[in-house]
């Protein structure tokens, strides 16, 4: 299996083994992201500025594992001109994409009971997704007294997101050989909700952020960030060799800089020309931190992408 899907499998049970614990908060990700609350971290939030610079890793290298096998997953912002992370623990980013069972009771019957959801508010009651990973999800409507319901499309949503007045979702699902996403949008007619495709993606929707009036940055796939807008037209920035691994969330700085959370490392994409130099930044001190290490590889040489790692 390649580094990269290996990621994306590891990723993913790690997702589901948090799903099973049935998380109880629901925060938002980024100001058009729509959700209730706001997750309480571990850790306060700190600036980037004496961060260590990396090359990124080899796909398949001991320091490509240590980011994919983390324990803290950093989440950027922009405060001012400045970006600032927090560290969140893997249960904590559950609670930031998902809104448990227990505190949405009345969006729980049948089948979906346990599934984690998201749901936004709508003119005549709300649009629910709820999204199990491999075990599938669906899109229901739900009338405002909880009386009345309906399925809207079986599309596994990852993020409701507003524009204007308009309703989007993105929505998709990666798992052993399967890879997909898209945008949707969700619309209204003759007193019922439907869903429509705008944009088929590179793979399973990432983080995304808001950038400008009429585009988004998302991360596609695991290894694409792309630029999209809300007719549906896209365009990749950057693909990442070493992938994104555990990204959680994006800013663009005022430079024009582009971030992206993921786990141990900040990914920096710098502006050159019409395409971006990738740099890893570490937390001084965290650079001998890792707990992988290649198994039955000598100290003098570098391990070969196949050698085994173990990471305790």
């Amino acid at each position: 299996m390649p580094p990269k899907d290996q990621s994306r499998v590891c990723v993913l049970s790690n997702w589901l083994r948090v799903r099973a614990a049935d998380a109880a908060k629901l925060s938002r990700l980024v100001v058009l992201a729509l959700g209730l609350g706001v997750t309480v971290s571990t850790q306060a939030s700190e600036s980037i500025s004496t961060w260590k610079v990396l090359a990124p890793p080899k796909p398949g290298s001991v320091q490509w594992y240590c980011e994919n096998f983390a324990d803290i997953v950093w989440q950027v912002a922009l405060k001012g001109e400045t970006v600032e992370v927090k560290g969140l623990t893997f249960e904590e980013l559950y609670d930031v994409y998902f809104n448990s069972a227990a505190r949405t009771p009345q969006f729980s019957f049948g089948k979906l009971r346990d599934f984690p959801r998201r749901f936004v508010e709508v003119d005549d009651g709300f649009v629910v997704g709820y999204n199990k990973g491999e075990w599938g999800g669906k899109l229901y409507w739900f009338a405002r007294d909880g009386k009345s319901r309906y399925r809207i499309s079986d599309h596994q949503v990852t993020e409701f997101v507003r524009h204007g007045t308009d309703l989007y979702a993105f929505e998709g699902l990666s798992h052993l050989g399967l890879d997909h996403g898209s945008m949707i949008k969700l619309e209204r007619r003759d007193g019922r909700w439907s869903a429509r495709t705008i944009a088929k993606l590179a793979g399973e929707p990432g983080p995304y952020v808001v950038d400008g009036s009429e585009r988004v940055l998302i991360i596609a796939g695991g290894d694409k960030l792309v630029s999209l807008d809300f007719a549906g037209t896209q365009r990749v920035l950057h693909e990442s060799a070493p992938g994104f691994g555990r990204a959680s969330s994006i800013v663009r700085a005022p430079d024009g800089a582009i971030f992206v959370g993921a786990g141990r490392v900040v990914i920096r994409l710098v502006p050159q020309g019409s395409s971006f130099r990738e740099q890893w930044l570490i937390r001084p001190g965290d650079a001998s931190a890792c707990k992988c290490r290649a198994v039955g590889v000598p100290a003098d040489r570098e391990k070969e992408p196949w050698e085994p790692v173990r990471c305790d």
